[in-house]
């Protein structure tokens, strides 16, 4: 019995645990971009990714179609998507089915507590995907969390949520 509670209180304490980082990454969600996963070298790395590799797997699981590509012609700078979360393909087909030119210029939130918590995964997904942590933390946004998503769009970046 003494060994079941000792176990209980361990297990209490590295969820207490857990949580505070978990809090303290999505209030630090801006301090957690990747600023230089927009410059020039990082997009051509990315859309060779895209196009080599992700684009391929995805045709051989999938079959893309793509309609209504013609109204980006007029659309003004910067669009926020928002993606219905079906599956973890819904980023990488978004971006394929975007045209060239916009999807050079789309950055993608990414859960900050999800995809922020190992900087090696970060750097790996702000290459690849162009992520910016968000906090997706209840009870609302926290003050300044989203400051560098604002600045995102007010430099015409366009935006996958």
């Amino acid at each position: 019995m003494a060994e079941r509670v000792a176990g209980s209180s361990r297990l209490v304490r590295g969820a207490r645990s857990v949580g505070t980082r978990s809090r303290a990454l999505a209030s630090n969600a801006a301090r957690l971009d990747i600023p230089w996963a927009r410059c020039g070298a990082a997009r051509a790395v990315r859309a060779t990714f895209l196009s080599c590799v992700l684009g391929p797997m995805m045709d051989f699981y999938v079959r893309r179609r793509t309609s209504g590509a013609e109204l980006f012609d007029d659309q003004p700078a910067p669009v926020v998507f928002v993606a219905n979360h079906s599956s973890h393909l819904d980023t990488p087909a978004i971006l394929r089915a975007l045209p060239r030119k916009w999807r050079q210029r789309t950055a993608v939130a990414a859960a900050a507590d999800y995809f922020y918590k190992s900087r090696a995964v970060a750097l790996f997904v702000s290459l690849i995907f162009n992520t910016v942590p968000i906090a997706r933390r209840g009870g609302g946004l926290e003050k300044g969390s989203t400051d560098h998503l604002d600045r995102l769009l007010d430099q015409r970046w366009n935006l996958i949520q």
